[in-house]
């Protein structure tokens, strides 16, 4: 496996056995404007084998891969819809599909479309001894980026969570559980 960073980001490439097909095609807003560092992610049809690259600044996206068949294609951005389309890849053919998604309106979704850490950047910590804990105790293996996990409880139901979670190994000081 290789790094290369490509527009500020981060992209693995993986190696795949096989010629290489290859789809293309750009990510738009619905008014036709370029979305950057969207995500795009091809997955082989039997789900073992995926690849993501990150469009450009022009919204454009290039994968090479040695899967071919049905593949899925999903786009994924902050703030605008998810995007999946079925795409036939032979792997000597180029395959272009261009997206058109969607600005998010309702709150529910669009606070669905972004990352964990989007949200756990939103937690007010008086104290950035507990914000620590809270990360590296909680946050580490449980995300709050979906509506399941940003519920309000009350306290009773938090203190089962976190005394369960005690049973698991989590160690925290008494303090920081009362403020968890």
């Amino acid at each position: 496996m290789s790094t290369r960073t490509t527009f500020g980001l981060a992209v693995f490439l993986v190696a795949l056995p096989g010629s290489a097909g290859e789809l293309n095609g750009a990510v738009m807003t619905t008014d036709g404007r370029p979305i950057e560092g969207a995500m795009v992610t091809a997955t082989a049809p039997d789900k073992t084998r995926r690849i993501t690259v990150y469009t450009g600044p022009s919204g454009n996206y290039r994968i090479k891969t040695g899967i071919s068949g049905e593949l899925q294609l999903r786009v994924r951005t902050p703030y605008f819809s998810d995007a999946t389309k079925l795409v036939k890849l032979d792997t000597n053919g180029i395959v272009r599909e261009d997206f058109a998604i969607e600005k998010l309106a309702a709150p529910e979704a669009l606070s669905a479309s972004l990352t964990a850490s989007a949200h756990a950047a939103t937690l007010d910590w008086r104290d950035p001894g507990i914000r620590q804990a809270f990360v590296s105790q909680c946050h580490f293996c449980h995300q709050i980026g979906n509506a399941f996990t940003r519920q309000p409880r009350g306290m009773d139901t938090w203190s089962e969570v976190v005394d369960r979670m005690e049973g698991y190994l989590v160690l925290l000081t008494t303090a920081e559980k009362q403020v968890i």
